[in-house]
């Protein structure tokens, strides 16, 4: 999995997003300041996002073997779609930063990107453990995403296509039979979730 900046560095900035990944620097921020500009990024994230997940990378080692600036990394769904440039001044101005300091690209897969967060699938880099990860999602839905493979299910999707299924005979009409049958364990997870009032829309 790519970094959040480098996964699709050419949304438009009228482009009109449903999903997104974002780089905040906080290069600017002093240390004893750093928790409180979380708490006003996930603030604006519980108003706007239906999902949602962010963390504080603070101990990123460069190519050059040097610490990188500490960052949030930030993964949303929103509630309603918004320009690129909307969510960048947003960021910028909840968290009292320079746009300059806000990037925010088209997110391919919010699973991924989740997983992205604590480097599941980044071995060579530093694991931050998931009680690090600020998110509305529950315990276990974050379960479905991290057993997930990095190209696999769109949990997002399938959480949305359960919660209108009464049957999972409705939900297989939705995901495709061949998608059902290679995710079967997941998907049944996830319909078992919603069916016990676990997960919401």
């Amino acid at each position: 999995m790519m970094d959040f900046k480098q996964e699709g560095n050419h949304t438009p900035m009228t482009a009109q997003l449903s999903k997104f990944a974002s780089v905040i620097s906080l290069k600017d921020i002093p240390i004893d300041q750093v928790t409180a500009c979380r708490d006003l990024i996930v603030g604006w994230c519980k108003v706007e996002c239906k999902l949602f997940g962010l963390i504080i990378h603070d101990k990123d080692i460069g190519e050059d073997g040097v610490l990188k600036t500490p960052h949030i990394h930030l993964i949303g769904v929103l509630k309603s779609r918004k320009r690129k440039s909307t969510i960048i001044n947003a960021l910028g101005k909840v968290s009292n930063l320079n746009n300059f300091a806000v990037s925010v690209e088209m997110a391919s897969s919010f699973d991924s990107c989740f997983q992205y967060l604590v480097h599941k699938n980044d071995k060579d880099k530093f694991q931050y453990p998931l009680s690090a990860v600020v998110t509305n999602l529950e315990e276990e839905e974050i379960e479905v995403i991290m057993e997930s493979s990095p190209t696999g299910i769109d949990f997002e999707r399938v959480r949305s296509i359960c919660l209108t299924s009464d049957s999972l005979l409705g939900v297989i009409e939705q995901v495709g039979l061949s998608t059902y049958q290679h995710y079967r364990p997941a998907i049944i997870d996830i319909f078992n979730l919603v069916q016990e009032g676990k997960l919401h829309g």
